[in-house]
């Protein structure tokens, strides 16, 4: 008989560099998809001045819900690049960060 165990330590964090919220059920929010992500610590969105337009803490990934439907203040956006930070918790305790621009189509 033969043993084998398998373990995965890697992780990794899927992101589009573009969305398109024009209801179609189809990449209308932003949000972080993930593998080996035990929790998003932070994921913060800033217009090209820098001002925080979407902000949430300490959520599950994965879940397109807890992600960014591309308002401000309930008003629709348009095209225009934004920029996301990100925390994670990895599932090997380590934590990951990533800061990069994401454009929002119309």
């Amino acid at each position: 008989s033969l043993r084998i165990s398998v373990e995965f330590k890697a992780s990794y964090l899927r992101m589009p560099n573009a969305f398109t919220t024009n209801y179609d059920n189809l990449n209308d929010y932003f949000y972080p998809l993930t593998v080996g992500i035990q929790s998003i610590l932070r994921f913060s969105i800033y217009d090209r001045f820098g001002n925080l337009v979407f902000e949430a803490r300490n959520f599950a990934p994965n879940d397109k819900t807890l992600g960014w439907d591309g308002r401000v203040r309930s008003t629709e956006q348009p095209t225009a690049v934004f920029v996301y930070y990100l925390e994670a918790l990895c599932e090997s305790g380590e934590k990951l960060y990533k800061k990069v621009s994401v454009v929002l189509l119309k």
